[in-house]
């Protein structure tokens, strides 16, 4: 149904989301600077 590619492609969405969702948790666990993901 799906192929590689758009697997992967779900999968990276995804996992940006979820890293995404760590930066506006209370204490905050994760902080996005220059599009990279730094620990807070």
């Amino acid at each position: 149904m799906f192929s590689e590619v758009m697997r992967n492609e779900l999968r990276s969405a995804i996992l940006e989301l979820a890293l995404d969702g760590l930066c506006y948790v209370e204490p905050k666990i994760l902080d996005k600077k220059e599009g990279a993901y730094v620990a807070a």
